[in-house]
């Protein structure tokens, strides 16, 4: 089977750890942080950020680019609204892969995998999968896009950081 490896290893961590402690589903420390969900950063963010399990929710995807219309902000709502989030920390990182995007390899990627361009609508190709020139700029662009969401409230801190994938140092932007 394609998850056999992920099956072990749950059977690993079940033995290593037969009694977990029963916690909330609200974050204990009412912090979000929203991340990029680049492989470099799994294990490493948690740790330099001092999270452990039931400290804070952990948003993870593509650059962490976050559009003011963004479908993502619903969550960033309920986790404020339903979870009592009252921090909300966006960090980027170094050497992110978005900065890089070479718009003719991807799209030769897409059809290599049999999907057409016009599968992606109008919006230039680049926006579309949300590249952009900056890591800093975009960690601004999105504490930007959450802080002036009409919908979530002004009592909210909010504050961009950005890591290093090298060394895990972490600098608030």
């Amino acid at each position: 089977m394609p998850f056999d490896d992920i099956l072990d290893a749950n059977r690993s961590y079940r033995a290593a750890h037969p009694d977990l402690p029963v916690a909330d589903h609200r974050p204990a420390r009412k912090l979000l942080v929203i991340a990029c969900f680049d492989c470099r950063l799994t294990g490493m963010i948690e740790d330099a950020l001092g999270i452990g399990r039931g400290d804070a929710l952990l948003f993870r995807f593509s650059g962490n680019t976050l559009a003011r219309e963004s479908e993502i902000l619903r969550s960033v709502a309920v986790a404020v609204y339903l979870l009592c989030v009252e921090r909300i920390l966006v960090v980027g990182h170094t050497d992110c892969g978005l900065v890089k995007v070479n718009t003719l390899k991807l799209l030769e990627s897409m059809e290599a995998h049999g999907v057409r361009r016009d599968a992606f609508g109008e919006m230039p190709i680049r926006d579309w999968f949300g590249a952009f020139g900056s890591e800093r700029e975009n960690v601004e662009r999105a504490v930007n896009a959450i802080r002036t969401a009409p919908f979530l409230p002004e009592s909210l801190e909010v504050a961009g950081a950005m890591i290093d994938t090298n060394t895990g140092e972490l600098r608030m932007v």
